[in-house]
């Protein structure tokens, strides 16, 4: 077993105003998103090719989605930011602590269940910024 791990303390964070200096863990997250993309294909093909041709295009991450288990101070907080609209930065720190970073404006709903389902919400991030790692 060389480097492999499990999801076991993958945590996201984020920083409710630009003058903050650290990240603010979201309790109870249970599931994330694919951290990648999918590149657009702009087609370069002219009458003299014998076959399509394309440039690598702009990368699209979709939003990325979280699903946590509902606590009222952490729902009550990230409602907060939803309420306000404004981009916040965010960071998913893996276990080994390497980490993604990315911008963007958070929404942030209930989501629904069933007789004795735990509560759950979901947090919507729109992008406005690339993911980096490092």
């Amino acid at each position: 077993m060389a480097n492999e791990m499990i999801t076991k303390g993958v945590s996201l964070g984020y920083k409710a105003s630009s003058s903050a200096t650290s990240y603010t863990d979201v309790a109870n997250i249970f599931s994330f998103p694919d951290l990648g993309g999918d590149f657009d294909k702009v087609e370069i093909t002219n009458l003299a090719d014998g076959s399509r041709r394309y440039l690598k295009g702009l990368v699209d991450y979709g939003d990325l989605e979280f699903e946590a288990y509902y606590t009222t101070a952490g729902f009550t907080a990230l409602k907060a930011l939803d309420t306000a609209g404004a981009s916040v930065d965010w960071q998913i720190e893996l276990p080994d602590d390497s980490k993604f970073t990315f911008s963007g404006v958070p929404s942030v709903a209930l989501a629904g269940g069933g007789v004795g389902d735990a509560l759950t919400y979901t947090i919507k991030i729109a992008l406005d910024s690339a993911i980096t790692f490092a």
